[in-house]
């Protein structure tokens, strides 16, 4: 411990080899699903508190950093993932109304074709997922610009 009361340079203490002894810090974090990072850090004994906290406090920065770049490639995925879903669902509801509409000419039903029934419903379903996925992407599309701001 260094004596707070006394002004002078802390006594540097030294190993058998004459090198100064130290601290060393290890630090780790996820950065992203798949990935780890750890950093180590040596101090010397004598260091003063508030300088290993300024060298450990540049390491947290860039660990924060890659953690920020591991969220940011998770992000993407996932919002290639959801449009991918909402063009299949988009594809889905086209292909549910031409059939439809197919069925309606089928069984000559005389008028303008509306959906009826099941049919509707399905295309109802369709449409909620449609304005859920939308949501979703909106909300994913923005998170990946304070994620991309964060990695910068």
């Amino acid at each position: 411990m260094l004596d707070k009361t006394n002004n002078e340079q802390p006594e540097i203490l030294v190993g058998e080899d004459g090198k100064e002894l130290g601290l060393s810090i290890r630090l780790a974090c996820a950065v992203g699903q798949n990935r780890s990072l750890e950093f180590g850090l040596g101090v010397p004994l004598h260091w003063s508190e508030d300088r290993i906290n300024a060298q450990v406090d540049k390491i947290i920065k860039v660990v924060e950093r890659q953690a920020a770049k591991g969220d940011l490639l998770s992000i993407k995925g996932t919002l290639q993932t959801l449009e991918h879903q909402l063009e299949t669902n988009r594809q889905q509801m086209r292909n549910h109304e031409a059939n439809a509409r197919n069925a309606w000419v089928d069984s000559k039903k005389h008028g303008d074709f509306k959906l009826t029934g099941q049919a509707a419903t399905q295309m109802q379903n369709f449409e909620n997922t449609e304005r859920t996925q939308i949501e979703a992407i909106k909300k994913l599309r923005e998170e990946l610009k304070v994620v991309e701001e964060r990695c910068r």
